[in-house]
């Protein structure tokens, strides 16, 4: 979790704009009631809220869906938008650059220790509360793989290194988990829903489009996978339903 924290702090913090990220703890309520210093505005705080957790094999768990909010926040004065006091527009443009920044957004790709999947909104909405504040927030929802308690396999110690392959050729009707993309690694013609790190696929051929520089590993527990393959659940991809 911490890794997710982190990537999603570092992309909200690339916009120039923004001056201070946190993880949120109610800081507008203490700042008001005198309990907390002053944070340079404007700012946005990262709240983790609910989740499903669902038990993969291996020890692994799928946090799906993980919800997570984010608090937009910004001084209520005159920015000159027109010539009524007290009326800074600012926000607007300040809460779409972060859905741009946002929406999407999926670590996974780039970095094989942060198995996130896109970031899709689901909700927004204002809060009143905070006299002289603007404060917006946007819901996300994404999925997440906890490799934290990884278990042994078939009672021997697990090794992470064994069974990864770099080239050659995948054995159909095996289960592999794709470690690293890098190079143009393409395994989509070979079962794999999308070329993500984290994604876990039945082989259905043996040779893929392009190793690259990437790898798979060899997922020894099938447990779960056809449960999840049934709901329509991509380990590192939210997907809407078909409607």
């Amino acid at each position: 979790m911490i890794n997710f924290f982190t990537s999603l702090k570092t992309k909200i913090e690339s916009i120039a704009s923004i001056q201070h990220v946190r993880m949120w703890n109610n800081q507008l309520d203490t700042l008001f009631n005198g309990e907390s210093y002053m944070f340079p505005f404007p700012a946005v705080f990262i709240e983790f809220d609910t989740s499903q957790i669902q038990q993969l094999g291996e020890g692994r768990q799928l946090y799906n869906p993980l919800i997570f909010k984010l608090h937009i926040c910004n001084w209520q004065l005159d920015a000159g938008d027109d010539a009524t006091f007290e009326q800074n527009l600012e926000i607007y443009t300040l809460k779409n650059t972060v859905y741009t920044y946002i929406q999407k957004f999926q670590p996974g790709l780039t970095d094989e220790n942060n198995p996130a999947g896109s970031c899709i909104r689901i909700l927004e909405e204002q809060d009143y509360s905070h006299k002289g504040v603007y404060h917006y927030i946007q819901t996300y929802k994404t999925t997440l793989v906890d490799y934290q308690m990884t278990e042994p396999v078939n009672g021997g110690e697990f090794d992470p290194t064994q069974d990864i392959i770099t080239s050659g050729t995948l054995t159909i009707n095996e289960y592999y988990e794709i470690l690293n993309v890098s190079g143009g690694a393409d395994f989509i013609n070979v079962g794999a829903a999308s070329n993500t790190v984290g994604v876990i696929f039945k082989a259905t051929g043996t040779t893929p489009t392009a190793w690259g520089t990437g790898s798979v590993q060899l997922y020894h527990s099938k447990v779960d996978i056809e449960a999840l393959n049934e709901q329509e659940v991509t380990i590192n991809t939210y997907q809407f339903p078909t409607l």
